[in-house]
């Protein structure tokens, strides 16, 4: 859940070496059906992260793992560590 992200908070200040490639993340958690989903989730997790996510730099893919009620997914948001 993105709530547990928290736990990854100055991680990268831990990093000393630039060359050193952070983690990837796989964070499973529930959201609407709606068009605007993949926002709202990386809004979550960029909130319980403290920083926040780029699409692009931190190579964030979310994908719909399955439906799980009428207006309900189950999505898994991964990004490498910011």
């Amino acid at each position: 859940a993105p709530e547990f992200l928290d736990a990854f908070r100055g991680y990268g200040t831990l990093q000393t070496k630039s060359d050193v490639r952070m983690p990837r993340v796989h964070v499973h958690c529930f959201g609407s059906k709606e068009t605007q989903a993949p926002q709202q989730l990386m809004q979550r997790c960029s909130k319980a992260l403290g920083c926040t996510l780029d699409a692009t730099q931190h190579k964030v893919v979310i994908h719909a793992v399955r439906d799980v009620a009428p207006k309900k997914n189950m999505y898994c948001v991964s990004f490498d560590l910011p």
